[in-house]
């Protein structure tokens, strides 16, 4: 039903998506290309014929059609990084886990949680950050307190879309699957705020060492779904150098663009968002090493996976071997990140004017 939606040829799409959690590193910027723009539904659809999610939630194709329809239209295009491209590939890199050793420690009620949680735990992201919101008093810091706001009204956003009859994938659940369902969406998207980074960790590492097993506790197994859906959300780390370094240039793009909104109301620029004093090579590298390393080598312990240790964890090491040179070359004013880049800011500029007709079903308040 992919050709009656949006008219995309179905053949070549399929081809790229055939291998869709198997191969790590799907590259989601082409997909974008093939699918004319709607790489979300089309990875989306895919993924849920793979765990075979409409059977397990007890929905006919349309519904799980509409629904991430839906849910792509509400995510920004004007988004250089925190878009539906990403949430495609976050989506992937938890299929991934999941053929890779997860999804056999997982109900099926949560291995759909965690696919949904993936699909939409940016959904609606401004692209500006959490100190951002808070130090400018938008509406959403009000409403959540200054805490986890972005990740708050993802959630929110997320329950919001489903309250949309048609595309409501949750209307066969019984009230206590609903809310564990929900339980779960909440704990795995909030937990994705960097603040709460360490904390997580270092308790995922703690049930490491103890041996605790996940499957008789649910606080154990919130705790895993978290983990896993941070190391997906930071996965382009962990990603092909070549794709590594893409993502990382829509990464940059997006903070040097909060950072000109903070010149233009007079606000001091955020750490990392000032274009003309910005250290990428030594940030990326730093990033790397701190947080998303670490991570992935306590989760591949965890699997026991020798494919997330290949291609991911001994990835990660290779990237950071490459930002700690480029930050070599950049303190000698001969980086080459930038240059080998520079296509990705055509092809932002593009995402905005195909999507630009495009209505977001969330009514942001944000600014």
């Amino acid at each position: 039903y992919q050709r009656r939606v949006h008219g995309t040829p179905f053949e070549p799409l399929q081809e790229y998506l055939k291998n869709i959690c198997n191969a790590w590193n799907l590259d989601l910027f082409r997909i974008h290309v093939v699918s004319k723009g709607n790489a979300l539904f089309d990875f989306g659809v895919a993924i849920f014929e793979r765990f075979n999610i409409p059977a397990i939630l007890d929905i006919d194709n349309e519904t799980a059609a509409t629904f991430l329809r839906n849910l792509e239209l509400s995510y920004s295009a004007s988004n250089p990084y925190h878009n539906s491209l990403h949430a495609a590939d976050v989506a992937n890199s938890v299929g991934f886990f999941l053929v890779n050793g997860l999804h056999a420690q997982l109900s099926h009620l949560e291995t759909t949680a965690l696919i949904v949680s993936a699909l939409a735990h940016d959904v609606g992201h401004p692209g500006l950050n959490n100190p951002f919101m808070v130090a400018t008093k938008t509406e959403v810091a009000m409403l959540y307190n200054d805490q986890s706001v972005l990740e708050n009204f993802h959630v929110a956003s997320l329950f919001k879309l489903l309250r949309i009859k048609e595309g409501n994938i949750l209307s066969q659940l019984s009230p206590n699957d609903y809310r564990l369902f929900r339980r779960l969406c909440i704990s795995s998207i909030l937990d994705t705020d960097l603040q709460k980074h360490f904390i997580i960790t270092n308790k995922f590492k703690g049930l490491l060492a103890l041996g605790n097993s996940v499957a008789d506790d649910e606080a154990n197994k919130l705790t895993v779904l978290s983990v896993a859906l941070k190391a997906a959300d930071v996965g382009h780390g962990a990603k092909d150098l070549n794709l590594h370094k893409l993502w990382s240039r829509r990464v940059v793009e997006e903070f040097w663009s909060q950072g000109d909104i903070e010149s233009r109301r007079n606000l001091p620029v955020s750490p990392l968002c000032d274009r003309k004093a910005s250290n990428v090579a030594k940030s990326q590298e730093g990033f790397l090493k701190a947080i998303v390393l670490p991570l992935y080598e306590a989760f591949s312990e965890y699997l026991k996976s020798e494919a997330v240790t290949k291609s991911c964890v001994d990835q990660v090491k290779s990237n950071a071997v490459y930002w700690a040179e480029e930050a070599t070359r950049e303190s000698e004013g001969r980086s080459t990140f930038l240059e080998e880049t520079n296509s990705v800011v055509s092809e932002i500029e593009e995402m905005k004017q195909a999507t630009a007709d495009k209505q977001s079903l969330i009514e942001l308040s944000l600014l």
